[in-house]
């Protein structure tokens, strides 16, 4: 892509690439009525590819960490809109060449309501 402007005698920056990288969420709740749930939630994050470009002298320095924790969330109709708040906070463990703590997040998803069908009609057969 090429280098960026040096800041100084003897450095610059080279970008020569992207990394690759696994991820998967995982949750599960439990309803107290049709809008309120709490439950748990988890993801693992790996760095699959090293790392590439002028900054990469030290190794390939591959990444990795885990994370589990709580979830509260509301589902609710606004004006014929599904609508999906979710509040999460992950404790993270595993970590290699990252730093540990805490995070949370907020989602907020919206999607129209499903088409309303008609019953299907009856056949009628005559003789």
């Amino acid at each position: 892509m090429g280098d960026a402007p040096s800041p100084g005698p003897g450095y610059s920056v080279k970008f020569s690439g992207w990394n690759a990288y696994a991820h998967i969420d995982v949750g599960t709740s439990w309803s107290f009525n049709d809008s309120l749930y709490v439950g748990a939630a988890g993801y693992f994050f790996r760095q699959v590819s090293p790392d590439t470009g002028g900054s990469a002298r030290l190794g390939d320095f591959r990444s990795q960490v885990a994370g589990a924790g709580p979830q509260i969330g509301w589902s609710l109709q606004l004006g014929g809109i599904a609508t999906d708040f979710n509040v999460r906070g992950y404790k993270e463990f595993a970590a290699q060449n990252r730093p540990e703590g805490w995070n949370a997040w907020l989602t907020f998803a919206i999607s129209p309501k499903a088409p309303e069908t008609a019953p299907a009609a009856i056949p009628t057969y005559h003789k």
